[in-house]
């Protein structure tokens, strides 16, 4: 045990120390406001980095070309990205990589194919034409991530999960608060090739956006208390007022907690049998992350004065990119009542289905 647990934490290092590669220095965050209000906002040199460090088939089997490691090492990495604001939808591919048919994984892996997700609710039919290959499926799709950057979907629907090619799909972009967009995707009549169950794969997703979310708050943390330190008003540093100080410490202790709970939730996400306890520790990692990171921006945005709404000063960087997190996935409210109904849930299995 102590032998895996030595090997996870190196592993974790390393894989934190290659984020260097995409994030560089700390505070360097020219290539994050250039890609700000562009499309599709991402980088694609950027993305080739990530394909050959290996970053999206981190979830993958080293039988299937991927690097084959686990969800602390990925929770991690996204640790890293949010620290550094990094718009790439690694999240998103990388959670869905393992659940993929070998052929659009192997172009995955390479980078040379992207394929995001498609989890929001279908408006329209929703259901597949037909069974096999001649299935078709028409419908829509709002608030899509990323999808300007996509060369396929993978889409929910009510007979499972289907891959569509973006080609034939109309993609209508609107700009988010950070700069990124959200679109509407509609699907009229388009092919549609069936897959398998995906549902984990969303699991993943949410419980590594709620690292993504940390690591932007634990930055935003750092950030302020480096300009409480160098901001004087009265003759003297504000860091110095206790009122300061009490927040600071606030701030801190909700990080160190959230970390604490993000790491407890992965461990049972990775040891347990029952997908409803799976899903228990997702909700409460979100949970938990969503509120510490908006707890994290209110007081920084306070701390900070009227210069942290201004686009100048980084600051305002990390607040709108945690106030357009905070519902990815969820909201905290939504996984406090999905926590609650899965409790219930498990507390009525028999004790043999449950571990």
């Amino acid at each position: 045990m102590t032998d895996n647990a030595d090997e996870r934490a190196q592993n974790i290092r390393m894989i934190r120390d290659s984020a260097a590669a995409i994030t560089g220095s700390p505070g360097d965050l020219q290539r994050i406001r250039a890609l700000r209000f562009t499309k599709p906002g991402t980088d694609d040199a950027t993305w080739q980095k990530m394909a050959d460090l290996g970053w999206i088939g981190i979830l993958v089997d080293e039988s299937s070309d991927g690097i084959g490691l686990g969800m602390s090492e990925f929770l991690g990495l996204a640790e890293e990205l949010g620290r550094a604001l990094v718009p790439e939808p690694l999240i998103a591919v990388a959670s869905i990589a393992p659940d993929l048919p070998a052929d659009l994984l192997a172009d995955t892996l390479t980078g040379a194919l992207v394929v995001m997700p498609i989890w929001q609710e279908l408006v329209g039919d929703a259901s597949l034409s037909a069974v096999g290959e001649n299935a078709t499926l028409t419908g829509s799709a709002d608030r899509v991530p990323s999808a300007l950057c996509a060369h396929g979907f993978v889409v929910q629907t009510n007979d499972g999960s289907a891959y569509i090619a973006a080609k034939d799909c109309t993609i209508e972009p609107s700009d988010t608060l950070d700069g990124g967009t959200y679109s509407k995707v509609t699907f009229n009549a388009v092919h549609a090739r069936p897959l398998g169950d995906l549902s984990m794969a969303r699991e993943r997703a949410t419980l590594a956006t709620a690292a993504y979310l940390l690591g932007a708050a634990d930055r935003a943390f750092e950030m302020t208390l480096d300009y409480v330190k160098m901001r004087h008003q009265f003759g003297r540093a504000i860091g110095s007022f206790q009122v300061i100080q009490h927040r600071a410490v606030d701030m801190k202790l909700q990080l160190e907690i959230t970390r604490a709970v993000l790491a407890d939730c992965v461990a049972k996400f990775e040891t347990e049998e029952s997908l409803d306890a799976r899903r228990m520790s997702v909700s409460r990692a979100k949970a938990r992350a969503s509120d510490t990171a908006m707890l994290i921006s209110r007081h920084s945005t306070q701390m900070h004065g009227a210069v942290a709404i201004t686009d100048e000063h980084d600051i305002g960087l990390y607040t709108r990119k945690i106030a357009t997190l905070f519902n990815q996935y969820g909201t905290a409210s939504t996984h406090r009542r999905r926590y609650d109904a899965l409790s219930r849930t498990v507390a009525a299995m028999p004790s043999d289905q449950v571990a």
